[in-house]
């Protein structure tokens, strides 16, 4: 028996200015949507989205600080097969912002612009993240 996943991952990387020395934060959230995915799995990662696009949002207005910033999103669709074929991965996408100016602070505009990695993604599937992450989200991925 076939079974598809669907793996989503986010990771957010910002190197801040301190007083004495530059500090760096990871925040990351991952799902991996199949049979076995409970509401609570997407509850957490919805809140892992959350924070990150919270973060992202207060770097961006706080930009004087940030030396750094990186944002990857990523969606991969694997297919299991039988035990002795393994694992097939059927598709990969990627999205990336290219600097802190791709995060819009402007009150009621607030948003992420992610461009997609051509390498992997159609240069038409751009992707905005609105304070609605997941429904933003899906608008792009399906």
């Amino acid at each position: 028996m076939n079974m598809r996943e669907k793996v989503i991952g986010a990771t957010l990387i910002i190197t801040r200015r301190g007083k004495r020395e530059e500090h760096t934060s990871k925040y990351e959230a991952d799902i991996t949507f199949n049979n076995m995915t409970s509401i609570g799995d997407v509850c957490d990662f919805i809140e892992s989205m959350k924070k990150i696009w919270n973060v992202a949002m207060q770097a961006a207005k706080n930009y004087e600080n940030v030396t750094d910033i990186s944002l990857d999103l990523h969606e991969a669709v694997y297919e299991m097969t039988d035990e002795d074929a393994g694992i097939s991965q059927l598709s990969f996408d990627r999205w990336y912002i290219r600097d802190i100016s791709d995060i819009c602070t402007e009150k009621g505009e607030e948003s992420i612009y992610l461009v997609p990695d051509t390498r992997y993604t159609r240069p038409s599937r751009d992707m905005s993240i609105d304070k609605d992450v997941l429904r933003s989200m899906a608008y792009t991925m399906g």
